[in-house]
Formats: C-alpha cells, structure tokens, sequence
C-alpha cells in the first residue's frame, strides 16, 4: 500500500506537469536578465510565481528570484539532482522536485533539503 502511494505521487507530479502547471509567465515577462551569483539564467523554463516568488529551472537546475528578478537562492544542487519538475507547496512553503529517475526531494523556499524519497521499482 505504501509502494502505491508513491506512485501516486509520482503520477500526480508527473500529471500536474504536464497538464495543470502551465502558468502565463514567460521569460519575456521579466525586465532584467535573471543572473545567480554572476552566472547568467539562459533557457530558464518551468517558470512558477508564488507570492513574491518566481521559481525558474535553468539547466536541470531550480533557483528562486523575486518577481523583479533579483537573485534569492539556489534551491538544487546539479551533482545531486537533475530537476525533471517541481510543485511548489504555497501552504507549507516547500517544493516537491521530482529528478534523478525515481527520486523525490522535498525542500524549503529557501533551498534547504528536508527530505529525500527514493520511488520503489514495480517489476510485472
């Protein structure tokens, strides 16, 4: 039963992806480049704003900036993760990035790792 709820999760992640996380920020929203410790953001995607936030995936990479564009923090590490999505949970002010596979990473806004989840293999 526990196997099965994961899988759910990882549907629902999957799902939520690629049907309902469509929002209408776009890279020509912002009016200044997106720079992170002097790197500069190119093919940022997977754009999401929550509040004053605007999460951005950048080269399998999750950062967090302002709504004006100025650089928060760095959510994931790319020798730890490869982002393939994310949710943002406004209430509990996580975010649920699904990467490396069968791996769920649970962080805070401000990047910090409360939990990692490895999916279970289901063999027919």
């Amino acid at each position: 039963m526990k196997l099965a709820r994961w899988w759910i999760l990882a549907l629902v992640l999957i799902v939520c992806g690629a049907f309902l996380y469509h929002n209408n920020i776009g890279r020509e929203d912002i009016e200044k480049p997106l720079t992170a410790d002097g790197f500069h953001i190119r093919d940022a995607h997977d754009m999401h704003e929550e509040g004053n936030n605007l999460f951005v995936v950048s080269q399998k990479t999750l950062y967090r900036f302002n709504r004006e564009g100025d650089f928060i923090c760095q959510i994931t590490q790319p020798e730890e993760i490869q982002v393939a999505g994310y949710l943002v949970d406004a209430v509990k002010e996580q975010l649920i990035v699904l990467g490396n596979v069968n791996d769920i990473y649970y962080y805070t806004f401000d990047g910090k790792l409360l939990l990692k989840k490895k999916l279970k293999r289901i063999d027919k």
